[in-house]
């Protein structure tokens, strides 16, 4: 028989990203957030669709961090850096709702790991803890850059 738990959440906050974006981020436990954004679009009937994303992230708390947004797929690498960062190409760094700016590194990424992990039946388990302590292993990893496996 399943039984339902309540999820006890830190804090919750509203914050800017960039100019006329807000997301709402929580803290879900030390190191672990959710961000939840939210568009909208006019459907054929002329009402107004809310368009929602969710996100969680892990921190590494060295300037890494694993996150991984249900709706596009991949666990994705992020790593802190500033502004004036230049990578491969004449890259520039990219903003980020947990960071103020992270390299823009191309491959630093894994849709494998999510089918390894089984990230999508956790979540729909509503295993968070689960779900958490995958993206912590990846953030805690430091793992290469360009290692999309």
């Amino acid at each position: 028989m399943q039984t339902a738990s309540i999820i006890q959440l830190k804090t919750s906050r509203v914050v800017a990203f960039g100019e006329d974006r807000h997301v709402i981020k929580t803290e879900f436990k030390d190191r672990c957030f959710i961000f939840q954004s939210f568009g909208h679009r006019l459907n054929d009937y002329g009402e107004i669709e809310i368009l929602a994303t969710v996100s969680f992230l892990a921190d590494s708390g060295k300037g890494n961090a694993a996150e991984w947004e249900p709706k596009y797929g991949p666990i994705q690498m992020w790593t802190e850096c500033e502004a004036s960062w230049v990578g491969d190409g004449d890259r520039k760094p990219r903003s980020h709702w947990h960071f103020a700016c992270v390299q823009d590194n191309p491959g630093d990424w894994s849709q494998l790991s999510v089918e390894r992990e089984r990230l999508k039946e956790m979540l729909v388990a509503g295993d968070i803890d689960g779900v958490f302590s995958v993206l912590l292993r990846w953030a805690d990893s430091r793992r290469e850059p360009n290692e999309s496996t």
